[in-house]
């Protein structure tokens, strides 16, 4: 029992390393034969997967030493796979690679293929197994093809609003006629295949041109491109380049106007019509009146410069990215506000001329006497019917404080009181009536008092009270204030 407790404990060891030592390689690259006994006129055909171990994507470009590369076509199935593979985290694909012998090989050969990571710059290989039989009798010894190639592009650092000019040079070095060239182009951004022909040489030359248009909106940054030369499945010249997209912004302002009865809304649109993102200020004049009353979408902050106020945004946009702003400048509420401040005035003076007092009384005194104290007290009572209607059976009461008593006044035009009634304890009442009072009309009553003691300090009146009957009969009653009396 202890002997397979060993073996387990050591069994489980080995898987842990071996998962372990799986986690530590960022990537694997492993192969599975479709055929690899070939004629010299066949390719061999081999299924290569590549295990991307890594948590985050990566992207894997394919290499061969050159040994092998020169004596060996090596392409994928699609063509465009050879140039790199992008594998998701912790995902894995599989490509077809072709292989067909250049000239006379041994009967068993072995080629290496390279994957090379971007991201850990590190290179994993697989050695591939080829049997290669003889089909009849050698064959008959031929020129091998020798044609120089070179391929130029128009500018180093591309602008992605321009057309790219891509530029094959050929040069047949020997008699070897090619009746059908493939020159093929690879790229992120672009992807062309062209067949030509070239005769025989030597020094017959060549020369063709691709324009290619980018998209304007191509990231900045650098670029592999592959170039090629095919003579069938037979790659003459590979090559690849980098190509260096620019980068550049160019930002664009829309403005929509539009305006209402005391009301304005301006619609700025900016586009950034580039490959790069762009931050930027943005600025529209207000007033310090008027930023009360307007709101933007979205909300600005207000700055002072050079003496005038404006509202500020600060805009970030990527490639092609368009942002809206919107300020409404709104008077409205400010006329509304005087509509309802005016309405509220007109419904308080209605009120007010409509249910205020049609009579009002008012009372002056003017005091006599020493130097320190009040002897005398002369009254006047203005009574004013202030309506358009005339008042009937109108009152007038006066009460006076017991340390007074009222004087009999004989002069001319003096209306005398219906009523004069002293108290000792309550002091003396004075009544006046009047049998009408017409519109607008104001009487004035005028009486005299004296003080039945020298007083120094002062004397308040209690209020005058009017009684009178309306037009519609009903009986109302209005005051004056108080009175104080000053000594002098």
């Amino acid at each position: 029992m202890a002997r397979y407790s060993v073996f387990f404990l050591v069994a489980l060891l080995l898987c842990s390393a071996l998962v372990l030592a799986d986690e530590a390689n960022p990537f694997s690259i492993s192969s599975t034969k479709i055929d690899n006994q070939i004629t010299l006129n066949e390719s061999a055909v081999f299924l290569i997967t590549i295990r991307n171990n890594q948590d985050t994507s990566d992207r894997f470009e394919f290499h061969s030493p050159n040994r092998d590369s020169l004596r060996w076509d090596i392409y994928t199935q699609p063509l465009s796979d050879f140039l790199y593979l992008d594998i998701p985290a912790f995902g894995e694909k599989t490509i077809e690679f072709h292989m067909k012998p250049h000239a006379f090989s041994s009967p068993l050969e072995y080629v290496t293929l390279n994957a090379f990571s971007r991201n850990t710059k590190q290179m994993r290989g697989v050695r591939l197994k080829i049997f290669v039989k003889q089909a009849g009798p050698p064959p008959v010894a031929e020129y091998v093809p020798n044609v120089y190639s070179a391929v130029e592009l128009s500018e180093p650092a591309l602008d992605p609003r321009k057309p790219l000019t891509i530029t094959f040079y050929l040069d047949n070095r020997n008699p070897l006629s090619h009746p059908q060239l493939k020159l093929v182009g690879r790229s992120d951004f672009f992807s062309f295949e062209r067949n030509i022909s070239l005769a025989s040489g030597p020094n017959t030359r060549k020369t063709e041109e691709f324009s290619v248009d980018l998209l304007d909106t191509q990231t900045a940054g650098d670029y592999k491109a592959y170039f090629a030369v095919m003579r069938g499945n037979l790659t003459l010249y590979e090559t690849t380049k980098v190509l260096n997209v620019i980068p550049y912004t160019e930002f664009v302002e829309t403005k929509d106007e539009r305006s209402a009865a005391l009301l304005k809304t301006v619609t700025l649109s900016y586009t950034n019509r580039g490959n790069t993102g762009r931050a930027d200020i943005i600025t529209y004049p207000t007033s310090f009146v008027g930023r009360w009353f307007t709101s933007t979408d979205p909300k600005a902050v207000v700055e002072k410069q050079n003496g005038r106020r404006y509202f500020i945004w600060k805009l970030e946009l990527g490639p092609m990215e368009s942002s809206t702003v919107t300020v409404t400048t709104n008077y409205r509420p400010l006329f509304y506000g005087f509509l309802i401040l005016a309405g509220i005035v007109v419904i308080v003076t209605y009120l007010y001329f409509t249910y205020r007092s049609p009579v009002v009384v008012r009372r002056l005194a003017t005091t006599y006497g020493g130097n320190e104290t009040i002897s005398q007290v002369k009254v006047l009572l203005y009574i004013r019917n202030r309506s358009n209607q005339s008042m009937e059976q109108v009152q007038i009461l006066e009460r006076l404080p017991r340390i007074v008593e009222p004087l009999h006044d004989t002069s001319p035009g003096t209306i005398q009181p219906e009523k004069m009634i002293s108290n000792d304890t309550k002091g003396a009442l004075l009544k006046w009536s009047l049998p009408t009072l017409e519109a607008h009309e104001e009487r004035i009553i005028s009486y005299k008092m004296k003080s039945k003691l020298e007083v120094l300090g002062d004397i308040t009146l209690p209020s005058t009270i009017v009684k009178y009957v309306t037009p519609a009969g009903m009986q109302k009653v209005v005051s004056s204030s108080r009175t104080l009396v000053q000594n002098k």
